[in-house]
């Protein structure tokens, strides 16, 4: 797993070996306001032999200590290094957010000291999700650790499974890409003895069972959930007596729009289909549109309310 070593070798250490021909130290020490954060992060910071045991860590503490234990800077002036130092720091975040992507699971500390599995109604949660949806916002150099990644926790045992089975995706454009991040997910899902989040929520596990069927169960719950959703909107469309929405247009254009006000205006609870009665006056529809909806002729009003309601009406 990176960031283990049994070599007693401090950050600074290995900074000055790499680069032995320039004054990293004296850099470090000179760091204007803006790198001195992290200048004295690495100046001052020894590492142990190997790490603690630990079940869950806070994000920030886990890709601090990575990039204590891992980071590489060369440069060639006190400027390059503390920008090449800066920007190494922000890749831990930044590979942090692409495991997650890859089914590395966050967690959140509640405020009785247990962690759950993060949702998107945690809002640092939720902001590390759209970071994974866009590579353009991505962390970028950093000389502290971002406020998210002090609230966010990783589970030791999600993070074992997950390298565990980690290995080289394809490129982006390699056709081959979905389908291996799909099959890398479930494996750290299986591996890590945690069901896929479907929905964005944890489930409940019954520890009795058996991995693959808590992931089945996950599914059903999901597809039940879905099934209930279609069949809501199913008994409102009948209730209207009006064809489901399916209708895709190519633009919605205004009169397309004014037509969807009207039938939700009108063809609301108190609409029968069974009773004409229940169906409003043309001259009712007509004069709404042209007086609360800016419609500015008659024919343009008649015209809409033929297409909303072309029906008999008992009025």
């Amino acid at each position: 797993m990176p960031g283990t070593n049994t070599e007693r070798e401090t950050i600074l250490e290995r900074l000055v070996r790499c680069n032995q021909e320039f004054p990293v130290e004296k850099w470090l020490s000179e760091a204007g306001s803006y790198y001195e954060p992290l200048a004295t992060l690495v100046a001052q910071h020894t590492l142990a032999g190997e790490e603690e045991a630990w079940e869950f860590r806070s994000v920030a503490d886990y890709c601090t200590d990575q990039f204590l234990r891992q980071g590489y800077v060369f440069g060639k002036s006190a400027d390059e290094f503390l920008r090449n130092l800066a920007q190494g720091f922000g890749e831990s975040f930044r590979h942090l957010v692409l495991y997650h992507s890859e089914g590395l699971e966050l967690f959140v500390r509640e405020s009785d000291g247990r962690f759950r599995l993060a949702t998107r109604e945690d809002e640092d949660y939720a902001f590390v999700a759209r970071l994974a949806k866009d590579d353009e916002s991505m962390p970028g150099p950093c000389v502290r650790s971002p406020m998210w990644a002090k609230n966010l926790y990783v589970s030791k045992k999600n993070l074992s499974a997950y390298w565990a089975i980690f290995g080289e995706l394809p490129y982006l454009s390699d056709p081959r890409y979905a389908e291996f991040k799909r099959i890398k997910i479930e494996a750290v899902a299986r591996e890590s003895k945690l069901p896929m989040r479907l929905d964005g929520n944890p489930i409940p596990m019954d520890a009795s069972e058996g991995v693959e069927i808590q992931l089945l169960r996950t599914k059903v719950i999901a597809l039940e959930r879905e099934l209930a959703e279609i069949n809501r909107g199913r008994v409102a469309v009948a209730s209207m007596n009006i064809a489901a929405p399916g209708l895709c247009f190519q633009y919605e254009t205004r009169g397309l729009k004014l037509v969807a006000a009207v039938q939700e205006r009108y063809l609301g609870p108190n609409y029968d289909p069974s009773d004409p009665d229940s169906r409003p006056a043309k001259a009712q529809v007509t004069g709404w549109l042209r007086h609360e909806k800016g419609v500015e002729s008659d024919v343009e009003a008649a015209a809409i309310d033929r297409v909303a309601m072309p029906f008999e009406r008992g009025r």
